[in-house]
């Protein structure tokens, strides 16, 4: 995976939880259950083509419909659309420059398609032009939107797309790739420094754009970067960004970031935070004893129990090995309990069966298999059991929230060591508490 490539699953997985409508967040629900529901549960943007969730969307996104009718319609076939949201401000002469990662998605013949430009060191005449802003939207002054004639003089000439009015940037038509590509190469634009073929996937440019209207639209080491990704392929990219393959729950990596950003609506809410940390109890015995793709089902399992028991507002993470980490929101240390006592019950009283492979390899081993007098085994079901402890955090903590992140991390293992070494299958708090 190139450098450029994450950096535009990085950008959709920010999408997804920070630059959606508050009133379209609350339908589909808060953070990560909008990634779930959108990519575990439906077609990529399938619950967007709603005419009338698409026209809010649109509604709340532009301040007034841009005066381009060929625009306009262009926006309504739009169903997502992401302005900047990361700028480097650098100095170079008298010259500012921004880098701008704007993407958005497009509609062809009934096929979503992700389309993402980047732009580096753009000249603010251009980016007036454009409608790209390198400031806030707050910050921006207003400025009227191309004419259609000045629009269609524009397309004609550029090496690039032009962009909608209010800083929205259209996504590019699926064939537009390999259109551009041999377009600039019967006809480069002057002073073009590099053209790329798109052998991986990816359409690079960099040049500067042609004199037109009378202006002179320089762009200072520009960088032009598209690449179209089909809904499925995109799905199953953005899946292994944000969840884990096996069990299909939220990965340590993404379960950090989210950590964090509990952690600052705690500091400001002064609403608990609460952490509950899972482990499977004889892990090893399962493993060792009836092979690791029944162990591997076993993981599954134990998500399964998970996802059924942890509230809407709570997110279940594969925090590593056969660890479990659930974070419960406005939730206090005793609540936290009374959740991890009712998962660790769960996991108790619900059977797992054996598979013919695992019993087929158990019985393979002979008297070489491990000892079992900790399994709980039921003919053909195994009995799982975990152990967990539990941390909560109220936002009066001091200091930088990445220290205050590993402190309760810190924490909730120390309170799920004490639940194993007081002898498995409970549930501890780290003040030393014990339930179950």
């Amino acid at each position: 995976m190139t450098p450029a490539h994450a950096l535009v699953l990085s950008l959709a997985k920010r999408w997804l939880s920070d630059v959606l409508p508050p009133s379209v967040k609350q339908e589909l629900a808060a953070d990560f259950s909008i990634a779930e529901d959108v990519l575990a549960n439906h077609p990529v943007a399938s619950a967007w083509q709603e005419n009338t969730r698409l026209q809010q969307h649109w509604d709340e996104i532009l301040e007034e419909p841009p005066a381009d009718p060929a625009l306009a319609d262009a926006l309504r076939q739009t169903l997502f659309e992401g302005r900047q949201v990361e700028v480097d401000y650098r100095k170079q002469g008298a010259t500012q420059q921004a880098r701008l990662h704007p993407f958005g998605w497009t509609q062809r013949n009934g096929v979503q398609y992700l389309a993402c430009t980047f732009w580096d060191y753009a000249n603010p005449r251009w980016l007036a032009v454009h409608r790209v802003q390198a400031v806030t939207p707050l910050d921006a002054p207003a400025r009227p939107p191309l004419t259609p004639e000045q629009r269609a003089a524009f397309l004609d000439r550029s090496p690039v797309p032009a962009t909608a009015a209010h800083g929205a940037v259209i996504a590019l038509d699926v064939e537009f790739q390999s259109a551009l590509y041999d377009a600039i190469r019967e006809r480069p634009p002057r002073g073009t420094q590099k053209i790329d073929p798109p052998a991986d996937g990816w359409f690079r440019l960099r040049a500067e754009v042609p004199d037109t209207l009378g202006l002179r639209w320089w762009l200072l080491g520009f960088n032009a970067q598209v690449r179209i990704l089909q809904p499925e392929s995109l799905k199953r990219e953005l899946q292994g960004l944000l969840f884990d393959r096996l069990t299909g729950l939220v990965n340590r990596h993404e379960c950090e970031r989210v950590l964090q950003r509990r952690l600052a609506e705690t500091r400001r809410t002064h609403q608990p935070l609460s952490l509950v940390l899972l482990d499977l109890d004889h892990f090893k015995q399962v493993n060792d004893g009836f092979g690791h793709d029944f162990g591997d089902r076993a993981l599954k399992h134990v998500a399964q129990c998970l996802s059924q028991t942890c509230r809407t507002m709570d997110l279940a993470v594969r925090y590593g090995g056969e660890e479990f980490l659930i974070l419960l929101p406005n939730t206090t240390g005793s609540d936290a309990v009374v959740i991890a006592e009712r998962l660790r019950g769960t996991l108790e009283r619900t059977p797992l069966t054996l598979t013919p492979e695992a019993m087929e390899h158990h019985a393979r081993l002979g008297p070489d298999r491990p000892s079992e007098v900790r399994l709980k085994r039921e003919g053909e079901a195994l009995y799982l059991t975990a152990s967990l402890g539990v941390a909560s955090e109220t936002g009066q903590t001091a200091g930088e929230l990445d220290d205050l992140a590993k402190q309760l991390l810190d924490r909730v293992d120390k309170a799920l060591y004490r639940a194993k070494h007081e002898g498995r299958n409970r549930v501890c708090t780290d003040d030393g508490a014990l339930a179950g």
